[in-house]
C-alpha cells in the first residue's frame, strides 16, 4: 500500500513539474516574433514602364508570433569592428528610414502578416563604408529593444580592393 502511495506521489510530482515547465515555456514564447528578411539589388519599374537604374533593398518583416505589434521605426546601424555591437560601443553611423517606400510607419502587424518596405541601396552602401558591419532593424511597441539582422551587401568596394591587392 505504501508503494502505491509513493508511486502516485512521484507521478503527481512529475506531472506538476511538467505542467509548470510547460507554462513557463508558453509564457516565454508568448508575444510577437519578428523575422526580418532583406533582398538586395532589387530593381523597380517606374510609372512609365521603364526600369529604374538605382538598386533598392526590399525589407520584409513577418510576425511569426502569437500577438500583434506595431512597427514604429526602420533603422540601420554600422559598426567598425566585429565585437563593437556586443560590447555596446558607439555605432560608426546610424540612419533612420521614416517612410520606406511603399510601406508606411507606424504600421500594425498582426500574427501571420508581412510588412514590406524599400530602401535605396546607396544609403546602405554609405553606411557600410563608414563601418565594416551593417545591421538593419525595427523598433516595435511590444519590446524596448530593437529586432536586428546583419546585412552583407554584395560588391563592397573595400572587399574588392582587398582581393585585388592580394592577387
Amino acid at each position: 500500500m505504501a508503494t502505491a502511495t509513493s508511486a502516485a506521489a512521484v507521478v503527481g510530482a512529475f506531472a506538476g513539474l511538467a505542467s509548470l515547465g510547460w507554462q513557463i515555456f508558453k509564457y516565454l514564447k508568448d508575444g510577437p516574433i519578428l523575422r526580418i528578411r532583406v533582398s538586395q539589388d532589387m530593381q523597380v519599374i517606374g510609372p512609365d514602364g521603364q526600369l529604374e537604374e538605382q538598386p533598392w533593398a526590399l525589407v520584409n518583416i513577418a510576425n511569426a508570433g502569437s500577438q500583434p505589434t506595431t512597427i514604429t521605426h526602420l533603422f540601420s546601424h554600422s559598426y567598425r569592428g566585429r565585437f563593437d555591437r556586443l560590447l555596446r560601443k558607439k555605432t560608426a553611423s546610424t540612419m533612420v528610414f521614416p517612410n520606406p517606400d511603399p510601406g508606411q510607419l507606424p504600421s500594425k502587424l498582426a500574427p501571420g502578416e508581412i510588412w514590406t518596405g524599400m530602401v535605396k541601396q546607396d544609403h546602405l552602401q554609405e553606411l557600410l563604408e563608414e563601418g565594416n558591419h551593417l545591421f538593419i532593424g525595427v523598433y516595435h511597441t511590444f519590446s524596448d529593444h530593437p529586432k536586428t539582422t546583419r546585412l552583407r551587401l554584395g560588391g563592397n568596394p573595400r572587399e574588392t580592393a582587398a582581393a585585388e591587392s592580394r592577387a
